[in-house]
């Protein structure tokens, strides 16, 4: 691949991250300053949950300098 590709390959990551982070903020902030109707409570602790695991994910991704993570060095 050229640099101009893995550029923008790094680039789309990076707002693809920016938009989950966006997304589960506005979500929390939205679960704080309003009540939940009874029938939707499921469908909007799904859908933070789902955020949840993406923001790992992508937490994940970004820093893989975790020992627990890391693979072994090679013999």
């Amino acid at each position: 691949m050229t640099n101009l590709a893995n550029r923008s390959i790094r680039a789309l990551k990076g707002g693809v991250a920016v938009l989950v982070f966006l997304m589960l903020g506005v979500a929390l902030s939205m679960l704080i300053n309003t009540v939940v109707p009874a029938e939707n409570r499921d469908m909007v602790s799904m859908v933070v949950g789902g955020l949840l695991a993406k923001a790992t994910t992508i937490v994940d991704h970004l820093f893989p300098t975790i020992p627990a993570h890391s693979k072994a060095p090679e013999p």
